[in-house]
């Protein structure tokens, strides 16, 4: 279903990557991130 309604929105992502956005279900947890969404883990990056 996600699939269908990505396709739906004009994005295909077996073709490309697809835009995300943070939302308030993504804040909760431990993980500290700053007003850019930046993380102190390497390589995790959350924006």
């Amino acid at each position: 279903m996600i699939h269908e309604k990505q396709l739906a929105l004009g994005f295909d992502l077996t073709q490309q990557p697809i835009p995300i956005v943070p939302a308030a279900h993504y804040t909760y947890g431990s993980m500290i991130v700053d007003q850019h969404g930046r993380t102190d883990l390497d390589g995790l990056y959350g924006y």
